[in-house]
C-alpha cells in the first residue's frame, strides 16, 4: 500500500511540476513574467521555467517538514480560495461577454447557458456565500493569506499589461517583439 501512495504522490508531483514549468514558460513568452522563464536551452527544453517550479517544490517540501501540521491547510486554503475566486470571475466574465455581444449586435453564442443571467448570478452568490461562511470558522488562513495574494496577483497583471501596452505590443496575448 506503501508503495502505491507514493508512487501516486510522485506522479502527482510529476505533473505538477510539467503544469508550472509550461504555466510560467507561456507566461514569460507572452510577456507577464519575466522573459528569462521563456528561453529553451539547446534541447528545447524550458531550463530556466523548470528551475523555478522546482524551487517552488523544494519550498513545499520544506514546509512539510517544518510546519507539517499548518502548511497543508494553508496551502489547500489558498488553492480553494483561489479556485472559488477564479469561478466567480469566470461567471462574471460570462454574463459581460453575452452583453457585450448583444450590444455590439452579434448572432446570440450557439451555446447558451439555461437561465441566464440569473443562473450566473445566483452561482456567484451561491460561491460568496461558500468563501463567507465555510472558510471563516475553519481555515482563517483562506482570508489571511487569499485575499493579499489575490491583490498582489491583481496589481502584477495590471503592472505589466500597462508595461505590455507602453511598449506597443499588438496585442497582450502574442510574444513581445524581441
Amino acid at each position: 500500500m506503501n508503495f502505491v501512495v507514493l508512487t501516486a504522490a510522485l506522479s502527482s508531483m510529476n505533473t505538477v511540476l510539467y503544469l508550472t514549468t509550461r504555466m510560467l514558460f507561456s507566461l514569460a513568452r507572452s510577456g507577464y513574467t519575466p522573459r528569462f522563464l521563456g528561453q529553451l536551452s539547446k534541447q528545447a527544453t524550458p531550463i530556466q521555467a523548470l528551475a523555478v517550479s522546482t524551487g517552488g517544490l523544494a519550498i513545499a517540501a520544506i514546509l512539510s517538514v517544518t510546519a507539517a501540521s499548518g502548511a497543508y491547510f494553508t496551502l489547500f486554503g489558498i488553492s480553494i480560495f483561489g479556485a472559488i475566486v477564479v469561478w466567480i470571475l469566470i461567471l462574471a466574465t460570462h454574463i459581460r461577454f453575452r452583453r457585450i455581444r448583444r450590444d455590439r449586435g452579434l448572432p446570440p453564442s450557439p451555446v447558451l447557458m439555461p437561465g441566464h443571467p440569473w443562473s450566473e448570478a445566483i452561482g456567484i452568490i451561491l460561491l460568496i456565500g461558500i468563501l463567507l461562511t465555510a472558510f471563516p470558522d475553519g481555515m482563517p488562513i483562506v482570508f489571511e493569506a487569499g485575499i493579499p495574494t489575490l491583490g498582489v496577483v491583481t496589481g502584477l497583471y495590471y503592472v505589466v499589461r500597462k508595461r505590455l501596452a507602453l511598449a506597443g505590443s499588438a496585442t497582450l496575448d502574442s510574444p513581445p517583439s524581441s
